[in-house]
């Protein structure tokens, strides 16, 4: 086993490149610390371990089992504790999603400041399995059934890894040979847990019928994932007949479509629209057209609507989108305190710290650049108000509403409803995300720093 990580930790980390570590005090992140301390790369690693202080003294314990393991070994160690459930509930997101959150936050965070290339983190090949099938269960697209990537982007920090290809018995073998402890986690063994009754119950009816499942499903997903990747090339050729503007479809384009039906499905897919409710639309769009009127529809899903105008469908993703949506899967106001990607309002928005280039704030359709020196972190995003406004640049210094600004622009409900603003103080904004940014944060002579503000391309 040793060899075959050697070969993909090479395959993976560049030489010379030092890589961080997420180490829980489970087997397979101690395996992986083991396993690099073993092939000889202590010196281009370092652990961090994250305290989420949701299991009480065993959090704690887990906690100073790394600590000893690493203090023993020489290794270098990052720690930081988190107020998770208070985290959790001022974003209105579950636990699991503000632990997810706040450790990825940190990886990059640190990454960036300590200048470490990645973060490895020790999913396996059974973690990849239990994620299928959940997806399967739960309803996917072609994406859920492709697994986890062996390097990815993870909230503005780069993930690599490196145990993908190993089963979690390899890894168990491996610890016991070399005599490495771990710490349990008290709650793997709790079967009201999804995950925890696919892996104890579902997973060994499954070997019982092929010992061989684990590979069986890891080559099925590299087949899924070449099946998407050329799926993904159709959708965007598709696009460009039948989008009007970014969240908007032309209803007659796409009648025109021979695969209209997938491609009505790759358009609403980010409102997380039922089952039914996508039939009912199918249906309304191609079925029952005739001498139906079509303007006025809406149909709701878990992370947006869709609604249908004159000759258009429209989406409209985020937390005033959605009926019926659980709280926690959308988001309106946050507070972010250094650069990364983040998700608000349903959509993502990618902030960068760069050095200033003459004419990088008229790059990148949606890009946005405020001077580092005029805006700071923490920056406040959230949805517009009522009583919101700003002064846009190139108009004078002139204070001007932003309800007023969306009326010329001719803005939709749906394109009001998205918009996110960067809050200066109260009802001034400092930027609107694809329109401009308020005249006191322009680019000038001085500008050394920028801050950049990349929303997520419709």
């Amino acid at each position: 086993m040793l060899r075959e990580f050697t070969d993909r930790w090479a395959a993976l980390a560049p030489e010379g490149k030092r890589v961080l570590l997420a180490v829980s005090g489970g087997v397979d992140s101690m395996c992986l610390l083991q396993l690099c301390i073993d092939a000889g790369l202590k010196d281009r690693i370092a652990a961090v371990h994250c305290n989420f202080h949701l299991r009480g003294s065993e959090s704690d314990g887990e906690w100073a089992f790394v600590r000893s393991f690493c203090e023993r070994g020489g290794v270098e160690l990052h720690h930081r504790d988190f107020d998770t459930p208070g985290f959790s509930a001022s974003r209105h997101i579950s636990i699991e999603m503000a632990a997810r959150e706040l450790r990825y936050s940190y990886f990059a965070e640190l990454c960036r400041e300590e200048g470490f290339w990645a973060t490895a983190v020790a999913h396996n090949a059974n973690d990849n399995a239990e994620t299928l099938i959940l997806n399967l269960l739960r309803g996917t697209g072609l994406k859920g059934v492709c697994g986890m990537a062996e390097e990815t982007e993870v909230l503005g920090g780069r993930v690599i890894r490196p145990l993908l290809g190993f089963s979690r018995a390899q890894i168990e073998e491996y610890a016991r040979g070399r005599g490495i402890a771990w710490r349990e986690d008290g709650t793997n063994s709790d079967c009201s847990y999804s995950r925890n009754r696919v892996r104890g119950r579902i997973f060994p009816e499954m070997a019982r019928i092929n010992p061989s499942f684990l590979a069986t499903l890891q080559a099925d997903m590299r087949h899924f994932s070449q099946a998407a990747a050329a799926a993904d090339e159709y959708w965007a050729e598709a696009r460009k007949r039948i989008e009007l503007a970014p969240g908007q479809v032309c209803i007659e384009a796409l009648r025109g479509e021979k695969l209209r039906e997938y491609l009505l499905w790759r358009f609403v897919e980010p409102a997380g629209l039922s089952e039914d409710a996508l039939a009912s639309l199918s249906r309304l769009l191609f079925d029952e057209a005739e001498g139906k009127t079509l303007s006025g529809k809406v149909f709701h899903g878990s992370r947006g609507r869709i609604e249908t105008a004159p000759g258009r469908l429209l989406m409209l993703c985020g937390a005033s989108a959605c009926g019926t949506a659980a709280p926690e899967l959308t988001v309106s106001e946050l507070t972010v305190n250094a650069p990364g990607v983040y998700v608000i309002l349903g959509r993502r928005l990618e902030i960068r710290l760069e050095d200033y280039a003459a004419g990088m704030e008229r790059a990148g359709k949606g890009q946005m650049v405020a001077d580092a020196a005029k805006l700071k972190f923490p920056l406040r995003l959230r949805g517009w108000r009522e009583g919101d406004w700003m002064r846009p640049f190139g108009m004078g210094g002139r204070r001007k509403k932003l309800s007023d600004i969306f009326t010329q622009l001719g803005y939709s409900a749906s394109q009001k409803a998205g918009a996110i603003a960067v809050e200066l103080e109260g009802s001034h904004v400092a930027l609107v995300t694809g329109y401009r940014i308020d005249d006191a944060l322009r680019v000038d002579a001085a500008t050394e720093k920028v801050i950049v503000f990349k929303p997520e391309e419709e």
